[in-house]
């Protein structure tokens, strides 16, 4: 049992508590909870190890990826972040011996996490480190953020210059909103990711936003000042030990097998490191999956707030030393997935990870979906990439908030999903447009219940995109005052504008998504015109939205493949041609890390990996094909 698994009643501080009953069973969950977490950080160091001897090495290429992001999506249903944050650790401990005790409590402490461990990393040395190993114990991490970016008290202590740390989880900012704002803004987010060159985060898509507002002839002149409470921490205090739950011994049992891992990760093969990879991932994935489980009963009782936290990501983070994010998404997919049982089993089994679930949510909302339509969904998550069930997840939230269709989604078809790619020069300012008319024609004087959008972003960011929403909807309201009543809205304007004069009209405040609606469409106007459309926007390009067509690759720098060369009678029809990345074109099918057989786009077969021990897809669904028919192109 690791330490600091107990709590004071006194150390609450101003909290209040409803009965002594309450509070018991508040402590008992808490210990539980602890041990837990204790559990899940018993794997990361290993998996730390591993992450370093992947990121390292570039193992991924192996895997026939272009992209360590792409590798962790598809693989581990993870981001990129969370391998190099894991890897970071790694050297971090490697740099620090006396913090691996620290990380996991076997220095006789509070085990502090990840988060902390690489906050103090930072700015610690060894002769330094005890110093703030006690300070990360009696700090929540805002607290010891705020001191590692000051450079600390300590004499020894210097100024931040590292980048592998983890980031502040920012606030959650949003506003109620229209359904198809939100495919708008998918849509111009899409368009963004062409432009960049890649599978862009919606953090940097704002900040580009702001960006440009930023830099208009009406610049945000409103200050917001963003008000954060204070999240109270428990000190550790001896209670008697409780009864452990079922997931704890499900817990224990995978943990037997820990200590034999441990003394092999990171060495070996490469495909022995990589099976070490999903090992660790599988076990930490189940953990957390149970301390979901117990979160939300703990959250729907009081018991967190009883405790005095704020949320349970606050709870998991300075308390537990996890993460937040990773955490608050278990907890919201725990709750999701209460009424979709059968989802909920394949993920609870780990026949889906973290990410397809997430999507299965976001897809299926709160319709009514019967058993047969849910298990077609069970056994589409299965074998489709994530890449692709983010495609389908943007076409179909499309459908059903711009185009009105209604009841629960079925699993798209290949050809339906390979014609939702299809995106030409002006298709998207298009789409967006069509976003905003449903918009305005869907009653927008009336409250939408249940359609919020919102985003965790870094404070200052978000305090940044709200002063140039509100300076969106203060210009749109000028100047729909001055306007004559009487003159009426032409086709031409656009329709932010067209809200704007309904909202006037009606002598009523201009809502959040008016403003975003606004600078979503200039934005598609200013980089998305049909006219500049150029010979370069090849009907494959079009075709695969101008992305990579190598199963779970995102790169948006595409390049013309000719399936069957030039040289040897190939046509430039678009049928012979492929959109590659640089890295799958060159190192990829030209290097014999994939292979690419068929004559259409929906039969074309595809080979990640060596000929050894390929995987092989089809339309972004992963198939079983034992002797694939050589291409004709074959070298």
């Amino acid at each position: 049992t690791p330490q600091g698994s107990s709590v004071s009643r006194s150390s609450i501080g101003s909290t209040q508590h409803s009965s002594s009953s309450l509070w018991l069973a508040a402590v008992q969950a808490d210990q539980v909870a602890c041990r837990l977490a204790g559990d899940t950080v018993r794997v990361l160091l290993p998996l730390a190890k591993v992450a370093a001897a992947i990121i390292d090495g570039e193992l991924w290429r192996g895997r026939g990826y272009s992209s360590v992001h792409d590798f962790t999506r598809e693989e581990l249903e993870r981001s990129s972040k969370w391998l190099r944050l894991h890897a970071a650790l790694h050297r971090a401990v490697v740099r620090l011996p006396g913090l691996r005790g620290a990380v996991t409590g076997e220095d006789g402490g509070a085990p502090i996490g990840m988060s902390k461990a690489l906050l103090v990393a930072r700015v610690a040395s060894v002769e330094t480190l005890a110093s703030w190993v006690e300070r990360a114990r009696r700090s929540t991490v805002d607290e010891l953020r705020d001191a590692v970016c000051s450079g600390g008290s300590e004499p020894e202590a210097v100024a931040p210059s590292s980048d592998d740390i983890a980031e502040a989880p920012g606030v959650l900012w949003g506003f109620s909103a229209p359904p198809s704002v939100r495919a708008a803004f998918d849509s111009a987010l899409d368009l963004y990711r062409r432009l960049e060159g890649g599978d862009a985060t919606v953090t940097s898509f704002i900040e580009a936003l702001v960006a440009e507002d930023y830099a208009s002839d009406q610049p945000p002149d409103v200050f917001q000042e963003w008000l954060r409470a204070a999240e109270p921490r428990l000190d550790s205090v001896e209670i008697p030990s409780g009864n452990e739950l079922p997931a704890m011994v499900v817990a224990r049992e995978l943990l037997a097998k820990l200590d034999e891992t441990i003394a092999r990760a990171g060495v070996g093969s490469d495909s022995e490191v990589l099976g070490q990879l999903q090992w660790f991932v599988t076990a930490a994935d189940l953990m957390e999956r149970h301390l979901a489980s117990l979160l939300v009963e703990m959250s729907a009782s009081g018991l967190v707030r009883e405790l005095g936290f704020l949320s349970i990501g606050a709870y998991a983070e300075n308390r537990l030393g996890l993460s937040r994010t990773s955490i608050e998404d278990r907890v919201r997919v725990a709750r999701s997935l209460a009424k979709r049982p059968h989802v909920q089993q394949a993920y609870v089994t780990g026949a889906i990870g973290l990410e397809k679930a997430l999507l299965a949510v976001q897809i299926l909302g709160t319709a009514s979906v019967d058993t047969s339509r849910e298990n077609e969904w069970v056994s589409h998550l299965k074998e489709c990439t994530v890449k692709r069930l983010r495609d389908e997840k943007r076409a179909l939230l499309f459908a059903s908030s711009v185009e009105g269709r209604a009841g629960a989604p079925a699993p798209m078809s290949d050809d339906a999903w390979l014609a939702s790619l299809r995106c030409a020069p002006g298709d998207t300012a298009a789409a967006v447009q069509r976003a905003g008319h449903a918009a305005c024609g869907s009653a927008p004087l009336i409250p939408i219940a249940g359609s919020v959008l919102r985003w965790r972003l870094p404070v200052e960011l978000a305090r940044d995109f709200g002063a140039c929403i509100e300076t969106r909807c203060k210009y749109l309201t000028l100047d729909a005052a001055a306007c004559d009543w009487s003159q009426p809205i032409s086709d031409e304007d656009p329709h932010s504008w067209r809200a704007a004069r309904t909202f006037s009209t009606a002598c009523r405040r201009l809502p959040s998504w008016v403003g975003l609606l606004a600078m979503l469409e200039e934005f598609c106007a200013q980089y998305d015109q049909a006219e500049k459309g150029s010979a370069s926007h090849s009907e494959v390009f079009v075709r695969a939205r101008h992305r990579c067509e190598a199963p779970g690759c995102t790169c948006r720098r595409v390049e013309w493949h000719h399936r069957q060369y030039r040289s040897r009678g190939g046509s430039d029809h678009h049928d012979n041609g492929d959109a590659l990345c640089p890295t799958h074109h060159r190192h990829g099918q030209h290097g014999g890390y994939m292979q690419v057989t068929g004559d259409t786009p929906l039969e074309r077969t595809w080979r990640l990996g060596p000929a050894r021990n390929g995987v092989w897809y089809r339309n972004e669904r992963r198939i079983d094909v034992r002797s694939p028919r050589q291409p004709e192109s074959t070298r």
